[in-house]
């Protein structure tokens, strides 16, 4: 059941944010970073610190290929399918993965751009020409902030799960973590989305009819995305499976970073170490699925997919506080580096602390202009 509750401030905050911006469209929307128009992506690996960064090199080809239109979403052969439904069928997140990867492949904020979205994958080796799965048993993680910003940010999140079911029938996997942009979705705060990215959730067929008048002051445009991303939502469901924060061998991935207060027993609700995680991983699917309210562990200044404390201001070193807090958190989950997303970082992907943390978070997306890259090890 739809959790309508949850929606009513929101939806009355933004609503005339939206409307605002229909009017604007045409000078709100910014052109997309696509390979759909003559470009082709070729990949540059930058090894550091006992992993490499991958960035998606564009340039110009004359002809716009099969391969470029698929990954672009234009081709009607797109390897997209739609993975939405009423009866979609959610999955508990995963904390935790003890078998260290042969190769894990980390994908932050996409935040809507297909395209970017597509060069990264290309360059990383992780799709073939038709945009399937096409690395065997790497392990993909993305690192949250699908939503937002961009046009197309249903599209990616369905194209995500469509690797996931291939990558586990190769023997990978590919893992999506929430940030705090699906935290603000399922809130009913869709103030920074893209007004085309609500064209899609069109054709889900949500009801509507639990929200009463609280859409009211929406246009019709608007009312099916802000129902499919509440919490009990088709959509809502889908990150339902998507996790706070894991660990995947010797690696500590989140959006926004962990501190030591994150697992405190007083903000773990009596957990203490992995347990923590473990069960801010639970109540988050819970609410998101519509059986329990928002954690308030993910509504605060040191929130894991909120906190800036690691990443901002961007490409620099961090200070003994930073480090000792981080130790602390690798020491108590068992891991050696924490990667994070969530601050677009001007250099690029970039570390701190000897290599203990890495900034992900590259503004790929074309309403922010940075370059589109992936961190492997």
């Amino acid at each position: 059941m739809l959790a309508a509750s949850t929606l009513s401030l929101s939806v009355v905050s933004t609503a005339g944010f939206l409307l605002a911006r229909l009017a604007n469209r045409s000078s709100f929307c910014a052109t997309q970073h696509g390979l759909g128009f003559g470009m082709m992506a070729s990949a540059i690996s930058v090894a550091s610190a006992g992993g490499s960064t991958i960035a998606a090199e564009v340039q110009s080809n004359g002809d716009v290929t099969a391969a470029a239109a698929a990954f672009a979403g234009d081709a009607g052969s797109s390897p997209k399918r739609r993975r939405v439904s009423s009866d979609v069928t959610t999955r508990f997140p995963i904390t935790v993965v003890e078998k260290q990867p042969r190769r894990l492949v980390v994908i932050a904020d996409v935040h809507g751009d297909l395209g970017a979205f597509a060069e990264t994958l290309l360059a990383a080796g992780l799709v073939d020409g038709t945009g399937n799965w096409a690395a065997g048993e790497t392990v993909l993680v993305q690192a949250g902030d699908v939503f937002d910003r961009g046009d197309s940010d249903l599209e990616v999140e369905e194209w995500l799960w469509t690797l996931q079911e291939q990558a586990t029938e190769s023997g990978g996997a590919v893992y999506h973590l929430l940030g705090n942009h699906e935290i603000m979705n399922a809130m009913g705060d869709h103030s920074t989305a893209s007004p085309k990215s609500f064209e899609p959730f069109q054709d889900l067929n949500v009801d509507l009819a639990p929200f009463g008048s609280q859409l009211d002051k929406f246009p019709d445009w608007g009312k099916p995305r802000l129902a499919a991303m509440a919490p009990g939502g088709p959509v809502s469901k889908m990150l339902a499976s998507h996790s706070v924060a894991m660990k995947i061998g010797d690696t500590l991935l989140v959006h926004g970073g962990l501190r030591p207060v994150n697992f405190d027993p007083k903000s773990c609700r009596g957990a203490t170490g992995m347990a923590c995680l473990e069960s801010l991983n639970r109540w988050t699917h819970e609410w998101l699925i519509g059986q329990g309210e928002m954690p308030k562990e993910l509504w605060n200044r040191d929130s894991p997919v909120w906190t800036r404390f690691y990443s901002s201001p961007g490409g620099v070193e961090l200070g003994e506080e930073a480090g000792a807090d981080l130790q602390k958190v690798l020491d108590v989950t068992g891991t050696v580096r924490m990667i994070v997303g969530h601050t677009p970082q001007e250099a690029g992907i970039n570390s701190a602390l000897g290599g203990r943390l890495w900034r992900t978070d590259t503004g790929m997306t074309a309403m922010i202009g940075g370059q589109p890259e992936a961190r492997q090890y």
